[in-house]
């Protein structure tokens, strides 16, 4: 197996994307202690997924978390992520790994501007990762020319409905009402890559809730992931919009706010609402 890591010495990135790239960056070394809506979500996806997936990009790897899922059916295998610090991790992890049928190589890049030939991919597999780019449609019509004929996109990506009780509760503390709009509805997002031409697409909707012990666990989770970005609302309207620091008196009212919501096992519901898509790409 060869680890290679494709030399790319600078992006071009937005300054909202730079801050994605850090957040995630030093989310690197913690993201696998508290991912389990990324695990629960890349299980329901690998489902999707042919035996075979032939050559296949990762799209959001992080630190290595599907990769060896995703080697086990490929041929080739490319992880991709726009933090240095991901793909650092994810060399770590797969490094004492031998693999004699699948090379394994990895690109530090953007999901929206992938450096990448024309019909060179089998398979792209992005789990909880395509909320972050700009533009939806044209990065999955990027996709559509990077895959090769009856070639396969399978992606999660959040909903309407998610990140509640917590999302509500911050976004009174900040004086404003919660807003769905936030994410895309179901009916919303179905409605917009049914309308992408070339595509068959099959999708549903998973809902998912994370039990946590305490409101601290809760944001720490989020925190140990780099879910903690708050961008420009025009461009980053469907992502989730989180406070970077709480003061103490807020992250107080925060905690007896959402004493509400505990179960009688006195833990606290985080629920997500998540689409689950595979589009084939089809030919004339």
């Amino acid at each position: 197996m060869s680890a290679a890591l494709t030399p790319l010495p600078s992006l071009a990135l937005t300054a909202g994307k730079q801050q994605v790239a850090q957040r995630f960056g030093r989310a690197a070394k913690s993201y696998q202690q508290h991912n389990e809506l990324q695990q629960r979500c890349a299980q329901e996806l690998l489902q999707l997924l042919p035996a075979k997936v032939g050559q296949v990009i990762d799209l959001g790897c992080g630190p290595a978390v599907n990769t060896m899922a995703l080697v086990a059916r490929s041929t080739g295998y490319l992880g991709v992520d726009i933090a240095p610090e991901m793909i650092a991790e994810a060399q770590r992890q797969v490094r004492s790994v031998e693999h004699q049928h699948t090379a394994v190589n990895w690109l530090i890049a953007d999901a929206e501007s992938l450096p990448l030939p024309a019909a060179s991919v089998d398979t792209i597999f992005a789990n909880l990762s395509l909320q972050w780019v700009g533009d939806l449609v044209a990065t999955i019509n990027q996709f559509h020319g990077l895959l090769r004929a009856q070639g396969c996109l399978v992606f999660s990506t959040l909903l309407e409905g998610s990140m509640l009780p917590l999302g509500a509760e911050l976004q009174a503390l900040q004086g404003g009402q919660w807003s769905h709009r936030q994410f895309y509805s179901e009916t919303e997002l179905q409605q917009l890559l049914a309308a992408l031409p070339g595509w068959q697409l099959e999708f549903k909707r998973l809902p998912v809730t994370i039990m946590n012990d305490s409101v601290l666990a809760m944001l720490k989770d989020l925190q140990g992931i780099g879910a903690t970005y708050r961008g420009d609302v025009n461009r980053w309207q469907h992502q989730a919009q989180l406070p970077s620091v709480l003061s103490k008196s807020k992250l107080q009212a925060l905690q007896v706010n959402m004493a509400k919501y505990r179960n009688e096992q006195g833990r606290l519901p985080l629920r997500w609402q998540v689409a689950l898509v595979k589009m084939t790409k089809q030919t004339d």
